[in-house]
């Protein structure tokens, strides 16, 4: 279950966090899950892991790392849509290189995790809104020059063990919409391109990518404006 320690100042995020929790899928969480609240600080700790894992996001100042995102939006002080937020690893890399990056994040502690990054750290170029990315494609009228889609959850069988940020988010956040269904939805908004992050085992449905980057570990399936191909 999912247990609150939070100070006197995030009483009032904690009660709300708390009434969220009792009114969702999160109730029904059994791992042993701890959310600290403390002055502008968050951490989710899991317990039942060995060590404990912990998320505690931090804007961290990185080198020259983004070779990959300059092939991938190519197109710099653009905006992006970010659908599947996620811990934003990437998003953030995407607002310090000068994009706007806006997030869409369904699960509510994850929310006020990044809410609680942004009001101790400066990103003017980066906001993040609680909600269902596909909904919010059909009635958004904003159109992105980019939107970014991460399957990572999307990996076959044991190739390779996942971070365990990763297997904690698979615990707290539940896939609840089509990647297929997303990414044909994103095509009708992007101005220029729909990217899609995926695990080089992906077990995704998706439709047919225009080309295909890869790593070692994972493939960014690109989709230009107009492309009409699909499975």
């Amino acid at each position: 279950m999912i247990n609150l320690l939070f100070d006197e100042d995030n009483k009032q995020n904690a009660k709300i966090l708390t009434d969220v929790i009792k009114r969702s899928y999160l109730a029904s969480i059994t791992a042993d899950i701890i959310i600290e609240l403390k002055c502008k600080k968050m951490k989710i700790i899991n317990n039942d892991s060995n060590p404990p894992a912990t998320i505690d996001l931090g804007y961290k100042k990185t080198h020259d790392e983004f070779a990959i995102f300059k092939k991938l939006f190519p197109m710099v002080n653009t905006n992006i849509l970010d659908c599947t937020g996620g811990l934003c690893v990437d998003s953030l890399k995407l607002s310090k290189m000068g994009y706007n990056v806006t997030v869409i994040e369904e699960n509510p502690i994850i929310v006020m995790l990044l809410r609680k990054l942004l009001e101790k750290e400066i990103i003017n170029n980066f906001r993040v809104y609680h909600g269902n990315s596909f909904e919010f494609l059909k009635e958004c009228n904003k159109r992105f020059e980019y939107i970014y889609i991460d399957t990572m959850f999307s990996k076959t069988k044991k190739k390779s063990k996942s971070k365990k940020e990763i297997e904690m988010l698979k615990i707290l956040c539940r896939e609840k919409i089509s990647t297929y269904n997303l990414i044909s939805q994103a095509r009708k908004k992007a101005l220029e391109r729909v990217v899609s992050k995926a695990p080089i085992h992906s077990s995704a449905k998706i439709p047919i990518a225009d080309f295909t980057i890869s790593t070692k570990l994972i493939k960014y399936n690109i989709y230009n404006l107009m492309s009409t191909k699909c499975l």
